[in-house]
């Protein structure tokens, strides 16, 4: 069987962690277990508390899996298609941990992308694993036929998907970009146990030697496949096949859930620790494994003896965005006919001076102490450190607020009456007098981002900047930045690992397109365009190539300063020193799972 790699450490949306992050110590009781004192064949019962109720765990099939808690438990049951070189921090043919053992991109069609499946892979019944099982699940997750987080990606990203025979299956991506590798990360579940015959309906309908969208597109025509009884199948609560390193054994609603290792020398319970302090449970030793607990409990467990833990840069990171073009005449970058639009200049970060000096103003590493307690990383550029496109080479810009009031005297703006706030008196963009002031919008609905925007609006008074605080809900603070009607926002990105770097869409001309598009910025740059070119003419996705590119491009993102970086929220992950084999790897901490051996 495959054993998968457990990406839902760090595949989460950034309301999630920072709701979890933000959660206070909760007091000394015990959580409800199952019996973890018994013989397991030796490797024990490696038992970790669930981030809540376990009562809403939700659905235990990955495809309608949405929620926190579930995936941490579906990714030990079930693969994807891709597996993760961790030393690269990137997708790689073969890799342990993925389905397909290569993959080729159609030459004469980049859109077009061909898997190729391991030979050795089965569900825990003994079944092999086949491209049917992937062309299953796709369909299943393309169908809407069912609640499923994957519907609008896959809607959105894919034009079709056709099996070739039972160990190939291509994909057809809208955009022949290397970024549909990542896109293509799907999970797979068993197709023979919903639908018995699919696989062999499937081998008939489809030519190894035939256009595969044209295939797909016949296939849904004819097709009177209807998926809506997924949810209500029994699999839903209780996956009978599975494919990771456990297979599911049982589910109590009021204690958690409860997984088994294939040879039965080892299992693994996720309890109902709500209401409890995560950190009381682990020094207690009624939790082996701690997986991002709060912040305060973090602190706690650092200073148990009795603690063996990972922690790094994980995949959401803070970042202040800034509108360079005029915010009271937002405008595309193009017109109707493709010729460039005259977007005038931000009165405050038109220049680039000030959005210099503004990052040297803020105090990161303080910020990152007062906010999360040390639980973060400073970045440099664009990419977080997990990426596999980072520059280890680029520092961050340091904290320096002489050097930034030196920059806004240069810049034109002083504070010549005194009254603790500059005004442009030889300024490129504003009319004279006017206070280097601006609103700065945030998501009042997540914790921190209130605390850390405070901070900021603080920090950024000690050199003569006045930031008005602008709270907003989450999708109104994403439709403000959308709309370019915005001075500045304060906002998070998440991802999933491994990281996807592209960023076409956010920093050159086609990305800008007012209420639709993510280049928010209006951030123009001529070198930048032409690096996101090569990076598309890259054929073969080459990750050393493109990673190089990639580097000049952070270098130039730097340097120019359309966004004010931040830091990336750490991953936290805690054993117990009664977890032999515990040796954790950046993006997954469980990667040697199987090798685990709880003493007690």
């Amino acid at each position: 069987m495959v054993k998968r790699h457990t990406h839902a450490l760090v595949l989460i949306t950034l309301l999630v962690v920072l709701a979890f992050n933000g959660a206070a110590v909760g007091e000394q009781v015990h959580a409800q277990s199952f019996p973890v004192d018994a013989d397991d064949g030796g490797g024990g019962v490696i038992v970790e508390a669930l981030p809540g109720d376990a009562r809403s765990i939700g659905s235990l099939n990955p495809l309608r899996c949405n929620e926190l808690a579930c995936r941490r438990i579906t990714a030990l049951l079930f693969p994807t298609l891709l597996g993760v070189d961790l030393e690269r921090r990137a997708y790689v043919g073969g890799a342990e941990g993925g389905l397909a053992a290569s993959w080729t991109i159609d030459p004469d069609d980049r859109r077009r992308l061909t898997f190729t499946l391991r030979d050795d892979v089965l569900w825990s019944d003994g079944t092999p694993i086949t491209a049917y099982d992937v062309f299953y699940s796709y369909l299943a997750m393309d169908s809407g036929d069912f609640s499923s987080p994957f519907t609008d990606n896959v809607r959105i990203d894919f034009l079709g998907v056709a099996p070739r025979d039972a160990q190939r299956i291509t994909f057809v991506a809208r955009e022949g970009t290397c970024s549909a590798l990542n896109r293509s990360d799907l999970p797979v579940i068993p197709a023979h146990v919903f639908a018995p015959e699919f696989a062999d309906v499937a081998a008939d309908a489809f030519d190894p030697d035939g256009d595969p969208l044209a295939q797909f597109e016949a296939w849904q025509a004819d097709s009177a496949l209807d998926f809506g009884f997924i949810g209500g199948h029994p699999f839903d609560r209780a996956p009978s096949v599975t494919a990771g390193p456990f297979m599911f054994e049982s589910f109590d609603p009021y204690e958690g859930v409860r997984l088994i290792a294939e040879d039965g020398r080892r299992a693994y319970a996720f309890v109902d620790a709500e209401g409890v302090s995560v950190a009381d449970l682990f020094a207690r030793g009624e939790v082996d494994l701690v997986v991002n607990p709060s912040y305060n409990e973090r602190q706690i467990i650092r200073a148990l003896d009795d603690a063996q833990i990972a922690e790094y840069a994980g995949t959401v990171w803070y970042y202040i965005g800034l509108n360079l073009a005029d915010p009271d005449n937002p405008q595309n970058a193009f017109d109707d006919d493709g010729e460039p639009l005259d977007q005038g200049r931000h009165p405050v970060f038109g220049d680039e001076r000030v959005r210099r000096a503004m990052q040297m103003a803020i105090d990161v590493p303080a910020l990152i102490e007062a906010v999360t307690l040390g639980s973060g990383t400073v970045i440099a550029g664009d990419q977080p450190p997990i990426s596999w496109a980072f520059d280890p080479d680029l520092q961050p810009v340091g904290y320096d607020p002489v050097g930034a009031s030196r920059l806004l005297d240069e810049a034109g703006w002083r504070d010549d009456d005194g009254d603790g706030i500059r005004d442009c008196v030889e300024c490129l963009d504003a009319t004279p007098g006017r206070s280097l002031s601006f609103q700065l919008a945030y998501a009042d609905n997540l914790p921190d981002a209130a605390v850390t925007a405070l901070i900021i609006e603080e920090q950024l008074r000690r050199v003569g900047m006045r930031a008005f605080l602008q709270p907003l809900s989450s999708g109104g603070l994403v439709q403000y930045a959308l709309s370019q009607r915005h001075d500045a926002f304060l906002f998070g990105a998440s991802g999933a690992f491994p990281v996807d770097p592209g960023q076409v869409e956010t920093f050159t001309r086609a990305g800008d397109v007012v209420d639709e598009l993510s280049n928010t910025s209006s951030y123009h740059n001529a070198q930048v365009e032409a690096l996101h070119a090569e990076l598309v003419a890259v054929a073969t996705c080459d990750l050393d190539e493109r990673a190089a590119i990639h580097h000049e491009i952070q270098a130039i993102l730097q340097e120019e300063q359309p966004m004010i970086w931040l830091f990336a929220i750490n991953e936290f992950v805690a054993a117990r020193r009664a977890v032999t084999g515990f040796d954790p790897r950046v993006g997954d901490p469980l990667w040697n799972i199987r090798d685990w051996v709880v003493v007690r």
